[in-house]
């Protein structure tokens, strides 16, 4: 049990940590480690959707259509690792 019920301080914090990482996978270890900080927290005004969203990992975020600057790293990478 946690010492103290966070706050939406402290969930609006997070998110802004989560949010301001631009590597996917860094971003969603983040995000899980600050999601089992929360669930062992257990703050019953917790709301899950809202703070996906706000860590920019929300259902829309995630399938969005990506931007040409994204394309492009994504074809640099994809180019990258498959030169032998």
């Amino acid at each position: 049990m946690a010492l103290i019920m966070l706050t939406r301080k402290h969930y609006n914090k997070m998110a802004e940590i989560v949010n301001k990482i631009e590597d996917f996978d860094s971003k969603a270890t983040v995000y899980i480690e600050f999601w089992n900080w929360i669930i062992e927290d257990g703050n019953p005004n917790f709301d899950r959707e809202r703070f996906q969203t706000a860590c920019g990992l929300g259902v829309d975020a995630v399938f969005r259509e990506p931007d040409a600057e994204e394309m492009r790293i994504h074809n640099a990478e994809v180019a990258a690792a498959s030169d032998p």
